[in-house]
Order: C-alpha cells, then structure tokens, then sequence
C-alpha cells in the first residue's frame, strides 16, 4: 500500500524520480502551419523502470495566453462573457456559445501583464488599476504548448456594456452575482476549462480571506 503524501517536500522527493535528462529529442518535424502550427516530435524517454523507449508525439504550438477574472468587490459580481467557438460546435452545436471569462494570446513583445490589460479592455470594454497574478498552468499539456498565465482584475461593473469585442469578435458581457456564479459552477453551465480553473480559483481565493 502507497502511503499518503502530506507535504509539499515529500512529494517533491518522489516526483525526483523523474529526471530531466531521461528524454532525449531526436527529431522535430512541423506537420501544418496556420494559426497554429502543428509539429511531430520523436523522442527516446529513458521510463522508471530504467528502460528507453520510443516516443512520436505530435504538439500544437500556440504563443502563451493570458486569463482574466474581472471581479468587482463593490458589489460582489464577477464579469464573464459568452460566444462562439469552434470547438464546442463541432463537438456538440447546441453548446456553440460558451460562457467564459476574458482570455487572449499574447502578442509579440507582450508582457501577461500588458497583455492582460489590452485582453480584458478589448473583451469587456472595461480597464482596471489593480490587476495581480494568480495562477499559472498548461491548459492542455498533452497535446498543446499553451501556457496561460491567469490574473484577478478590479473592476467597475457599473461601466459595462453588454456587447464587446474587436475584429471578428461578436461578445456579450454579463455581471454576475457571485451567488450566481456559484451556481453556473455547480451546474456545469461554464465549460471552458481555462475559464474554471480561474473561477474555482476564485472561490477558493475568497473562501480564504
């Protein structure tokens, strides 16, 4: 039987079990390049057990991506935004419209925190004084090299307008009471897993203070 694990350095004793020096690349091969770039990778990992093996992997390159969580303290509400995307339509078009909060890709020469700003301004219209990090995290490691980098705004729901977006975007903004949210989260009525890794987030930072 394992034994349970109850801190952060024994669990770091045996994730050393992994070593860095056990993949060695052999060969990258780019496979389609558009508005993401698709690339074939072949690898040798040297497994646990102390065997090599032989690995093709294929990875989607994406730029590094900002989150935003715009909560206004004020008046306890939280702003998220619906529309479109591709992915939910081709697996299900009953949910082609998808609840969210504000997110983009970093553009060349960003910083997340320049990013973030010109994200949430671009997404809801609304700027903020007080942006602070929150989390990091892969939004998808097996298979993406997406990472995002996720932050909590203050923001003035009071100046939000109901639609937003530039360029092709065609968004709808909502605040939302955190009574709400709470709901929607229980509900399974916010699906895109950027967006609920910040929202539980979220809960947890305000179940915390």
């Amino acid at each position: 039987m394992l034994e349970i694990v109850d801190s952060i350095a024994a669990l770091e004793a045996l994730r050393s079990n992994f070593k860095l020096d056990a993949i060695k690349p052999n060969k990258a091969q780019r496979l389609y390049t558009g508005f993401n770039t698709v690339a074939r990778h072949q690898l040798s990992i040297r497994r646990l057990n102390g065997l090599a093996q032989s690995r093709q992997l294929e990875c989607v390159l994406k730029p590094s991506a900002v989150a935003i969580v715009p909560l206004d303290v004020a008046r306890n509400a939280v702003v998220i935004i619906e529309q479109f995307r591709i992915g939910s339509f081709v697996n299900n078009r009953l949910e082609s419209f998808q609840l969210e909060i504000p997110a983009g890709l970093i553009d060349p020469g960003e910083t997340p925190l320049e990013a973030a700003h010109r994200e949430l301004l671009e997404e809801t219209g609304l700027s903020t004084r007080s942006l602070t990090p929150a989390l990091e995290f892969y939004s998808s490691p097996g298979f993406s090299s997406e990472k995002v980098y996720g932050f909590l705004a203050e923001v003035d729901t009071a100046k939000l307008t109901r639609h937003a977006g530039i360029d092709d975007e065609d968004i709808q903004c909502y605040a939302v009471s955190l009574k709400l949210l709470t709901t929607l989260l229980q509900q399974n009525k916010i699906q895109n897993g950027i967006s609920l890794t910040l929202l539980e987030w979220l809960m947890l930072h305000l179940l915390n203070k």
